[in-house]
């Protein structure tokens, strides 16, 4: 994980009319406040959305899984992608699941 920026790629089930955040916003993800964004480019481009600008957002803990978050394949740019619960505050509840992944270390070089 690279700064705790972390972003969505594609919304498994989702509760709202519309996505939580438009390009990078802090969410609570799993009861810890990460930086989430919607797409590689956007996280690179904004990663501190979470403690910028003084914002700060508490979490609350989400209850114990029954078994393992489901694995994904990375796309270029991001590792670690699995199946993670987001906070959904129309329902008060971790009741939004998305694929959510960290962004892979920038390469070397230039």
């Amino acid at each position: 994980m690279v700064n705790g920026v972390v972003f969505v790629v594609a919304v498994l089930t989702w509760s709202l009319a519309g996505p939580a955040f438009a390009t990078c916003a802090c969410q609570c993800v799993e009861g810890v406040p990460r930086t989430a964004c919607t797409n590689v480019d956007e996280a690179r481009a904004e990663p501190n959305a979470c403690g910028a600008n003084g914002q700060a957002i508490a979490c609350a803990m989400p209850p114990a899984l029954e078994q393992p978050p489901a694995r994904y394949v990375a796309p270029d740019g991001a590792a670690d992608c699995r199946a993670r619960r987001l906070w959904d505050p129309h329902t008060n509840a971790y009741s939004v699941v998305a694929k959510v992944c960290d962004l892979a270390p920038a390469a070397a070089g230039g």
